[in-house]
């Protein structure tokens, strides 16, 4: 059974059938912003990330079989198992399925592994996180207008003329 994946902020099913995803990382690369203040996330204290995954299912066995799915770290940390609903449908028809991780867990930036499972069947996709440090805000102690120049040394533009409809 072949699977494919996308990754998302949020997805919403519509009552169309039609899904609604925002913030779709599309090169399967995630940056995770730190604040220069924040201490690196570690197995301790890790980041979590609320991330929806599209997971199109492209052919399902003529029985119907159980699925599960599971998130590997690059540190070897694992997810508990989420069961996918059982899949039973016509050959050349393909079901995508929305998977909400509340919340992923990062310990660390690297490549994470999604293991779809169907059956005995095993898909493995990717997907990078990089946790990325903001730079430091300036101090409060220096003026965010000391590095300009001063206005009555700013050379000044005459004025322009302008005409008045005679009245």
């Amino acid at each position: 059974m072949k699977t494919s994946l996308l990754i998302a902020d949020h997805v919403d099913t519509l009552a169309s059938g039609k899904l609604a995803a925002l913030g779709l990382y599309t090169d399967s690369v995630i940056v995770a912003q730190l604040a220069a203040t924040d201490a690196e996330p570690t197995a301790d204290l890790p980041m979590g990330f609320f991330l929806s995954l599209v997971l199109t299912v492209h052919a399902a066995p003529a029985e119907e079989v159980q699925g599960s799915l599971r998130v590997t770290g690059p540190d070897g940390y694992a997810s508990p198992e989420a069961l996918l609903p059982p899949l039973k449908f016509p050959p050349g028809v393909a079901a995508n399925l929305v998977v909400r991780l509340t919340p992923l867990l990062v310990h660390r930036s690297g490549l994470f592994k999604v293991l779809v499972r169907y059956g005995d069947e095993i898909n493995e996709h990717t997907f990078e996180v990089r946790i990325k440090r903001q730079p430091a805000a300036p101090s409060a102690a220096v003026s965010p207008t000391a590095a300009l120049p001063a206005r009555k040394d700013a050379p000044r533009r005459p004025r322009r003329a302008t005409s008045r409809p005679a009245t």
